[in-house]
């Protein structure tokens, strides 16, 4: 304990200056370029999901499953709770809540809340509703049926915004509200008993509310080594155009996550559009305190390398006894 003790004193700073390194070398040395900036709200799935650079299809099973894959619900026999607050690099602050079942009944199922604090604090580049300024709250549900060597699941999700206006306010009661919900459907499968893959889409039918929740496709690869002390993981996704964009955006992105003593996990990711003549680039650390039942932990994201702001976050999630 006293070697475990003095060698953690020795690597949480260390862990942290690197940090420190990761979000101030690039303030210095990132040249702003004109883009449309996505809302961290828009890309983020919450739990862990950030520190993979949002990406991590197939490798997380929490409430954040219900929009990266819904299939992964049913992957993890559990009874757990999730909340995350954001500071994204772009748009307002917002917390996500979160629950999922898939202990006490042959379907798994989760929930989610996502809403914001005041408009006013937030960080807004050029007008225009397709910047998530007028969001007001989510709320989805979802549910998973796990088979043999597969799992399968669906989500849905009902979104309230208020409708663009001259201000920050966030109107949801007058006649140009816009109240709508949209689908999310997704499979993972087993290659090996230590490896996954899955494939799932977001936004199916979104018509009603596209601006605010555009349509994602993801293909994910996901795999244990080292006796499980560490998950590498390979994510592919597209996104379809927003207002002011010419072209659709794809993200290929590579993470990790690797056990450091008994109840410490370091995460990491480098994503990259692969499309010709796209540049984004994005870049995600973490770390993550984890006990018997419950982990807490804090990410950082530099969305587009680009850029000078990132985006935090601190999530807990516990798992509860049924």
């Amino acid at each position: 304990m006293g070697s475990l003790a003095k060698s953690s004193r020795v690597l949480l700073p260390g862990v942290f200056g690197v940090a420190g390194i990761f979000m101030g070398a690039g303030a210095m040395a990132a040249v702003p370029v004109s883009t449309v900036a996505v809302p961290g709200e828009f890309e983020v799935a919450g739990g862990p999901s950030l520190a993979f650079a949002n990406s991590g299809s197939v490798a997380y099973s929490g409430p954040g499953s219900l929009k990266l894959n819904p299939g992964m619900l049913a992957i993890e026999k559990q009874y757990s709770m999730g909340a995350d607050y954001h500071w994204p690099a772009f748009g307002r602050e917002f917390y996500k809540l979160g629950v999922v079942d898939s202990q006490t009944s042959p379907v798994a199922a989760g929930v989610s809340y996502t809403s914001f604090v005041t408009p006013d604090d937030a960080a807004f580049g050029g007008e225009g509703s397709s910047d998530g300024r007028y969001v007001a709250r989510r709320v989805g549900l979802g549910a998973a049926w796990a088979f043999r060597t597969f799992a399968a699941g669906v989500s849905g999700q009902w979104t309230e915004a208020g409708p663009p206006a001259a201000s920050f306010e966030v109107d949801t009661k007058s006649p140009g509200a816009v109240h709508g919900t949209s689908l999310n459907a997704g499979v993972v499968g087993l290659l090996t008993p230590s490896t996954r893959i899955g494939f799932s889409v977001e936004g199916l039918a979104n018509n009603s509310v596209g601006i605010y929740s555009p349509s994602y496709t993801r293909v994910g690869l996901a795999s244990l080594v080292s006796q499980g002390q560490t998950s590498v993981h390979l994510d592919w996704q597209r996104r379809e155009t927003l207002p002011g964009e010419i072209e659709e955006e794809q993200m290929v992105t590579g993470s990790f996550s690797v056990k450091i003593y008994d109840y410490l996990r370091l995460l990491g990711a480098y994503g990259k559009d692969p499309l010709p003549g796209h540049s984004r680039e994005t870049a995600a650390a973490g770390i993550s305190l984890v006990g018997p039942k419950f982990s807490l932990s804090y990410a950082a994201s530099r969305p587009d390398v680009r850029m000078e702001d990132a985006h935090q976050a601190i999530n807990l999630n516990l798992e509860l006894s049924m």
